[in-house]
């Protein structure tokens, strides 16, 4: 896991670094406009990569959390179980004694401890009804067993992926930081289209479309999905969310709950995923265009559909 993680770094350090390019006459010289114009898209790409994959994990850990409670939910009623199958069978083993002058009964049943299931099944004093208590014993205490290894290994799960989630941050972090610096040096800027909204469609499109253009002029931030910033798929689920729909914070797997539409069928409201390995959704507004949140240092703002190599389109089902 690590491994992968240093590799990345490696490869988005070779996108952005500013060292100058063979093509170079002078060594020496300084990048071109348009050299680090290029760098800038190819980190802002890998950056997002990385983004959207650190949004699955924290959705992948927010999933765990949910199970363990759920373990600790159902645990209780066969903890409870367990305690009357236990009770049950001292009273059998009791009334054995009491019926057949069998001490060994009595004494099994008051040694108790972990095996006392398998040294009570050796009498042959009890009936089948209570031959049929102690198999309940026995399947309660194996599912409460299996629900304590399930708990266990999930809490394991938990912490190795909170430490990649720690690792993927300060990668994040230290890509933002040099894309800034790069920025800044570049000198350049994007500017939206000029797009005055079109009249919005009826339904729940509208309405995230509706949202949608509230949050121009937003920053761009990692992991952000309001009400102050966003990313890219965090925008996209806040505006199907404020229609009543619920989306993944994650593009790709957003792209897995669309319906698949063609370029042809495209309409205001549906999503538009890009590059061959999903890392950015935008929201169609219509005309052509979109709105999405593009990368650190940017803002929520329109662009051209095309504006990136387009994956696929999808149409969010109402009901999701």
């Amino acid at each position: 896991m690590l491994s992968s993680i240093v590799a990345r770094a490696l490869v988005v350090a070779a996108l952005v670094g500013i060292a100058p390019s063979p093509a170079q006459a002078d060594p020496d010289a300084p990048p071109s406009v348009q050299e680090l114009r290029q760098r800038l898209a190819a980190a802002a790409h890998e950056l997002e990569v990385v983004v959207e994959e650190h949004n699955a994990l924290r959705e992948d850990l927010a999933g765990t959390e949910r199970r363990r409670r759920e373990i600790g939910t159902e645990k209780a009623p066969v903890e409870f179980a367990m305690v009357q199958h236990q009770e049950r069978i001292g009273e059998l083993a009791a009334a054995a004694y009491r019926s057949s002058g069998n001490a060994r009964a009595l004494m099994i049943a008051a040694g108790g401890g972990s095996d006392m299931v398998e040294r009570l099944l050796t009498l042959d004093v009890l009936a089948r009804d209570q031959h049929r208590k102690l198999d309940d014993l026995a399947a309660a205490q194996a599912r409460y067993a299996e629900m304590e290894r399930e708990a266990d290994a999930l809490a394991e799960k938990q912490r190795d992926q909170q430490v990649e989630l720690a690792l993927r941050k300060k990668e994040i972090e230290r890509e933002i930081e040099r894309l800034h610096r790069m920025r800044l040096a570049s000198g350049d800027r994007v500017r939206p289209l000029d797009l005055a909204p079109p009249p919005p469609p009826s339904g729940l499109a509208g309405d995230a479309i509706r949202f949608a253009y509230e949050q121009l002029g937003k920053p761009y931030r990692w992991g952000a999905d309001g009400p102050g910033s966003y990313d890219c798929s965090g925008l996209t689920m806040a505006a199907w969310h404020r229609a009543g729909n619920r989306l993944p914070h994650n593009a790709a797997r957003q792209w897995r709950t669309v319906r698949r539409i063609s370029r042809d069928d495209l309409r205001p409201g549906d999503l538009v995923f890009y590059y061959g390995r999903i890392s950015h959704v935008a929201l169609y507004v219509g005309d052509g265009k979109m709105i999405h949140a593009p990368s650190f240092g940017e803002n929520v703002r329109i662009d051209a559909v095309g504006y990136q190599p387009v994956h696929g389109y999808g149409r969010v089902v109402d009901g999701r």
